[in-house]
């Protein structure tokens, strides 16, 4: 759920802030609030999870070996998810005279590069379903 909130939340911020629906920016500022508590969360659930990929194994390989570099990816998650979240939160800060749609689009890439990561690294630690049967 907090990786819904995260994903969602930014990217309907980004969005909401693209299209100038809140001319006051309060809504896009709670929205991103929601999007900040819930990458917490999600970094919290990510780190939870690479402690128990050494108890998901077969007979021929273990989890964690699967995906060694997993304290590191999580590590770059974390800090693009930061950078995209920091982004969003200067230009929701800022007056809308001087807002720039292309630090918009970086935060976007930015989220969307965290996400694809750490879906990659879910499908690596998964391909053990399969090898036992």
């Amino acid at each position: 759920m907090a990786g819904h909130l995260f994903y969602q939340g930014l990217a309907a911020m980004i969005f909401l802030a693209q299209a100038r629906v809140f001319s006051s920016r309060r809504g896009a500022r709670i929205l991103l609030a929601l999007a900040t508590t819930a990458c917490a969360a999600k970094v919290a659930v990510y780190a939870a999870l690479g402690f128990q990929l050494q108890g998901i194994e077969n007979e021929l390989v273990s989890a964690a070996d699967l995906v060694a570099g997993y304290p590191v990816y999580l590590a770059v998650f974390a800090v693009l998810a930061a950078s995209a979240l920091a982004l969003a939160w200067c230009t929701a800060i800022k007056c809308e005279r001087r807002q720039s749609p292309a630090l918009l689009a970086v935060a976007s890439i930015l989220a969307f590069v965290a996400i694809f990561l750490m879906r990659f690294t879910f499908y690596m630690s998964h391909l053990t379903v399969g090898l036992g049967v």
